[in-house]
């Protein structure tokens, strides 16, 4: 999971000249970055909250240590299939 960037520093009110000619102003800037992070941040809650929903259903319900995946079967169940066929075959 990404981690989220952290939230851009407010600038001080000495750090802006107040004169209104500076293209960007560093107000201007600032509320850019801060208008990014939000949405990042917005982006990062909405993934954190699936994540932890995609959790919690799939881990409800009192068989849930039981859930495998498929491959893990099919891995034991050919060995034990050969081994069964072997006992058959030599009794």
């Amino acid at each position: 999971m990404k981690s989220l960037p952290e939230e851009p520093e407010k600038p001080l009110r000495d750090d802006c000249c107040g004169g209104g000619s500076c293209c960007p102003c560093i107000w201007d800037v600032y509320y850019e970055k801060l208008a990014k992070w939000k949405e990042a941040k917005r982006e990062f809650d909405e993934l954190a909250n699936n994540e932890s929903s995609d959790t919690r259903s799939s881990d409800s319900g009192p068989y849930s240590y039981l859930k495998m995946p498929c491959s893990l079967f099919s891995t034991i169940e050919q060995p034990l299939n050969e081994l069964l066929c072997l006992r058959t075959c030599l009794i």
